[in-house]
């Protein structure tokens, strides 16, 4: 809010007074700015000298000396410069102010009215702000307000009110008279400044535009209330315009902050465009009210999703915008838009979402939502549930319309004592809607609800399961023993302490141990029943508990083996463990990926030899039995293979072994080379060669290989020597190679 004043020139005296029979000087051109004041007058007329402010009728005693400094020429011309020994701020005076000047010819002096030279305008004047129409207090800036105002005063255009009064005390030294305080009454309108008591210089101004915050439209009084500020009082200079149409009869509710726009006629629904002029004032800012569509009826119910819908009411259709289509929404889902006239509007329900019961209807033309009228609502696709049953380990709900369960729905299945609760997320319906199930859920007692919410309303469906049980552990081979769990038990203690009884095939039934849990906070109860011999996967077995039966399937065990032992002279190789079972044709046995199974020379439940071959290497051992694997592998190490002694030893006495697997470390499999019954020291070895340096001084060596405790080979043999016809005999003590 600032005027920039680009013309500084205000008049040129309109007529001439005489002083002293003196004219006031006339300066050829005049030059002010912020902090200075410059005249430049022709060498031969009159030129200021000072000048006298006023405090309306008297001059201002206190104010500090000022001048002008005329001694400048520039050859036909004199400047003069203004020197004030106070700042420009304080420059401030009345409609009597004079300034002196000076005549050329007779070097007198003679003064005249400020007012009546061309005294320095305003210069960039700015405000802090627009006054509300309520009025208040703003402050104005700018350079030579004060110069021949009143100063405590301030002249303006509007009629039969007072001039405004300039806040503070001018004779103040600290008083700044280029920012002075005004207080604007209340008001309304354009209206101009003036900073002269002659109203001279002007600067246009007004109230502050109407600023609108909210809107509320009254439908049932057809009242459009609006509320914001500076709207003033009186309500013939109110002017409220409606998408740019004037509106008659605007009243303002309370001054300055509200106006009520009534028997306004607007016939098409979506946001209305709200302008308001005051006193000539309009609001720099445009704001808008919804019209909305009301909806009083809509079809019956429709039985299935993809339906069409027609919705009766008023403003339904905008005249003006004929291609503004609504969005239309039916418990939050849309409706897709067909056609509308003025009082009707059809839509199709979306066949991918699902209905419900007593839903809202909105329809929204460009944002502005409606009005239902009469608590109108609509209900389509409802889901009807009628009850519940389990089959073969599903449970199946039967009923109408299940299709939307999938939506805005809950499925719960609650225990007999409701500690334990499940929500059912994945389930399936029957293509003519008519079932939903899910998988059975594994439940301690027999007894339990499936809770279905819709829309908030729950349905609460008892439930009995049939007992049901699983394996927990497999039997061994042998005197096994097979541990169930048990769901779906009669939760009643001396139905519990009865015994359940299991068979499998054919064979008599046998008891089992009275079900327990196994903590307090268990889903599920605990037996233990015998098992017969056997191996392999899939067998059958039924358990019979309180007057009901289970059938479900069980498999032993998977082998495991434990260790593994050779037979003397490590001819056969025996791996021990269990679960192998007694038949030669349900064993296979893998040893580094290869069937060994035809090796196989005895087998019993607990362990099974096979002919170990100097084929074979370290490594991993396989066993399937009756089609159940073993659960890892296990890894065998071999014994050592003594293939031949060296048949000679060279002269640094050495004697080399070859072989396989010769640096084992198992202690047992240990390879110990003796010559002539003395232990020898061992000087290299590898998987296939070992070196020893034998003791014995005389040849030949008698050498025995052991693996372990057991002798394997045995060998005379003598030391390298040079060929010579007088040597027979040969001491390796002498240096003879």
């Amino acid at each position: 809010m600032k005027f920039k004043i680009i013309y500084i020139l205000i008049f040129f005296s309109l007529f001439f007074i005489k002083i002293n029979s003196q004219l006031p000087p006339n300066p050829t051109a005049v030059k002010f700015e912020v902090s200075k004041l410059l005249y430049i007058f022709n060498k031969t007329d009159s030129y200021f000298t000072k000048l006298v402010l006023y405090d309306y009728f008297y001059p201002r005693y206190e104010m500090a000396p000022n001048y002008f400094n005329c001694t400048i020429s520039r050859n036909d011309d004199r400047v003069c410069i203004f020197h004030s020994d106070e700042p420009f701020s304080r420059l401030w005076g009345s409609l009597y102010s004079r300034v002196y000047f000076r005549e050329v010819s007779s070097d007198n002096e003679y003064s005249t009215q400020l007012i009546q030279t061309k005294f320095p305008a305003p210069y960039d004047v700015s405000f802090s702000r627009y006054p509300p129409t309520s009025g208040g207090d703003i402050v104005i800036n700018g350079t030579f307000l004060r110069l021949v105002g009143g100063p405590s005063r301030l002249l303006h255009s509007i009629e039969n009110v007072e001039p405004f009064v300039v806040m503070g005390n001018f004779s103040d030294q600290s008083f700044n008279c280029n920012s002075i305080k005004v207080t604007i009454p209340p008001g309304s309108g354009n209206f101009n400044f003036y900073f002269d008591d002659e109203r001279i210089y002007n600067v246009p101004f007004s109230y502050a535009p109407p600023i609108i915050s909210s809107t509320i439209n009254e439908f049932s009084r057809s009242i459009i209330v609006i509320n914001g500020d500076n709207f003033f009082h009186d309500t013939s200079l109110i002017k409220i315009y409606f998408d740019n149409i004037p509106q008659p009869n605007p009243k303002i509710t309370v001054n300055h902050t509200q106006i009520e726009a009534s028997c306004y006629h607007i016939t098409d629904p979506g946001p209305l465009s709200i302008h308001i002029k005051v006193n000539g004032v309009s609001s720099e800012k445009n704001s808008s009210v919804c019209i909305p569509a009301i909806v009083k009826s809509i079809t019956s119910v429709s039985s299935k999703i993809g339906g069409v819908v027609t919705i009766e009411g008023s403003k339904l259709f905008s005249v003006s915008k004929p291609n503004l289509i609504p969005i239309i929404e039916i418990g939050g889902k849309s409706c897709v838009y067909l056609q509308s006239i003025e009082n009707t509007l059809v839509c199709k329900l979306n066949p991918d979402k699902s209905g419900g019961k007593n839903l809202p209807i909105i329809v929204k033309f460009d944002g502005c939502n409606s009005i239902i009228s009469n608590d109108v609502t609509f209900s389509y696709d409802i889901p009807t549930i009628i009850n519940a049953k389990v089959s073969k380990g599903m449970v199946i709900v039967e009923g109408h319309n299940l299709a939307s369960l999938k939506e805005n729905s809950i499925i719960e299945v609650n225990s007999q004592f409701g500690d334990i609760k499940i929500e059912i997320k994945q389930f399936q319906v029957s293509p003519d809607e008519s079932n939903l199930s899910f998988k059975l859920p594994l439940l301690k007692c027999k007894n339990f609800n499936v809770n279905i919410t819709i829309d908030g309303t729950p349905s609460i469906l008892p439930v009995q399961a049939p007992i049901m049980s699983s394996v927990i552990k497999r039997p061994s081979s042998v005197n096994g023993t097979l541990i169930l769990e048990l769901y779906n038990t009669k939760c009643i203690f001396f139905e519990l302490m009865k015994i359940p009884k299991i068979t499998y095939g054919n064979t008599p039934s046998m008891d089992c141990s009275v079900p327990s849990l196994q903590t307090s906070n268990s889903d599920f109860y605990i037996t233990s029943c015998p098992a017969p011999y056997g191996t392999g996967i899939d067998k059958n077995y039924t358990l019979h508990f309180n007057s009901e039966s289970f059938e479900n399937k069980y498999s032993y065990a998977p082998p495991v083996i434990q260790y593994r032992t050779f037979s003397k002279g490590q001819e056969d190789l025996t791996v021990h463990g269990s679960n192998f079972g007694n038949s030669l044709s349900l064993i296979k046995v893998f040893f580094n990926g290869s069937d060994i199974s035809s090796q196989i020379r005895s087998l019993n439940n607990n362990q099974f030899s096979f002919k170990k071959l100097t084929t074979y290497e370290n490594g991993m051992i396989n066993i399937t039995v009756d089609s159940i694997d073993m659960e890892s592998p296990f890894y065998i190490t071999l014994p050592p293979i003594i293939f031949s002694i060296n048949n000679n030893i060279s002269c640094n006495g050495v004697i080399t072994i070859n072989g396989k697997n010769l640096l084992t470390k198992d202690k047992e499999f240990q390879v110990k080379v003796l010559a002539n019954e003395q232990t020898t020291t061992k000087i290299y070895s590898s998987e296939k060669s070992l070196y020893v340096q034998i003791n014995s001084k005389r040849s030949p060596i008698n050498t025995t290989a052991y693996i372990g405790e057991y002798l394997i080979m045995s060998k005379n043999i003598e030391f390298y020597k040079k060929k010579s016809i007088f040597d027979f005999y040969f001491d390796i003590t002498k240096d003879n190679c």
